[in-house]
């Protein structure tokens, strides 16, 4: 064999070592910069939180409003078809209302210390299907439903270390997880702090404050796939609170994706350049990543995602405030 022949089957080998070589699990298959489109509201609005129950979004304003506190528009023409809710005292009014994300065909309102569930008819009105108040009754506005009778919470604002599991019925937890150091009390010091746990009828996901790492569980507390980014180095426990550099902020658990919000900057950086260019990471429910997008303008805020149209949905913290802040997730399947 002449050295020619030799060369050109050395460089044939070493074409297929690149070609077996695995894929970075860290790598995006889709990197994306997105620009925001704006969803216009109707009647008097202050939007804070919403939910998605194609083809209808459901927004709860501020109590600020005291009537008509939750609206459901249809986002195919943004046309508002129902508005509903009162802040009071009364057996049909609300306290301190909390509109919770879930994967259940109906949407729920926690409200003194009971669930509320809600079908929506075909001209969307809202129709009120069950109200059930759990044995259990801490911490429930970040409730997290497996199923209609299975949630998980995660009062670490209480300073509990743990993550639960709870039914209707029980008044103890059926089953604590301890996701950071259970000796340590200053939960704002705690390189192992969450702030964003979110569930669905398959996983339980958990995405650290101050971490590059989201965990993946499987609805037992059983570790699916823990990811974790190396490139990052998050600042926590300042004096002022500005100067803190968190990982991921917010986020949102559909049936096929996990949308997380990452920030990457300190407060007083995102503030200088007015809120912009953080990034939404996607996560398939295995814990692979899919796309990343730069967002490029308002940062989402409590947001959801319609895994029909895979558009993003937020209230807004800007001008103009009877708008909703969208962004169309480019390249998803």
């Amino acid at each position: 064999m002449n050295m020619k022949n030799i060369y050109l089957l050395l460089a044939l080998c070493l074409g297929l070592f690149a070609g077996c070589k695995p894929t970075d699990p860290q790598t995006f298959r889709i990197e994306k910069v997105l620009t925001p489109e704006l969803m216009p509201l109707q009647g008097l609005t202050d939007p804070f939180r919403l939910e998605i129950k194609h083809p209808y979004l459901i927004v709860q304003n501020s109590e600020k409003l005291k009537d008509s506190i939750f609206h459901i528009y249809d986002v195919r023409n943004n046309e508002l078809k129902c508005a509903f809710g009162s802040i009071g005292q009364g057996p049909k009014e609300y306290v301190m209302p909390w509109l919770l994300n879930n994967h259940l065909p109906e949407f729920v309102i926690e409200s003194n210390d009971s669930f509320q569930k809600f079908s929506i008819d075909k001209d969307g009105q809202a129709m009120l299907k069950e109200k059930v108040t759990p044995a259990f009754r801490m911490a429930l506005s970040e409730s997290q439903f497996i199923h209609d009778s299975l949630f998980v919470v995660s009062p670490a604002f209480y300073g509990i270390p743990y993550m639960l599991k709870c039914d209707m019925k029980n008044e103890e937890p059926l089953k604590a997880y301890a996701y950071r150091d259970t000796t340590l009390i200053n939960y704002a010091d705690d390189p192992n702090r969450v702030d964003n746990m979110f569930a669905n009828q398959n996983r339980i996901v958990l995405c650290y404050a101050y971490k590059k790492q989201i965990d993946f569980l499987d609805t037992d507390f059983n570790l699916v796939k823990r990811v974790e980014f190396d490139d990052y180095t998050p600042v926590y426990g300042v004096k002022v609170p500005k100067d803190e550099k968190p990982s991921y902020e917010l986020g949102y658990l559909g049936k096929r994706y996990l949308y997380a919000l990452f920030m990457g900057c300190t407060y007083n950086e995102l503030e200088a350049r007015e809120g912009k260019g953080v990034h939404l990471e996607v996560f398939d429910m295995e814990g692979n990543p899919v796309a990343r997008y730069e967002l490029q303008g308002e940062r989402p805020r409590y947001f959801v995602v319609d895994e029909e149209t895979f558009t993003l949905y937020s209230p807004m913290k800007g001008l103009p405030e009877d708008h909703l802040l969208m962004y169309k997730l480019e390249g998803l399947k």
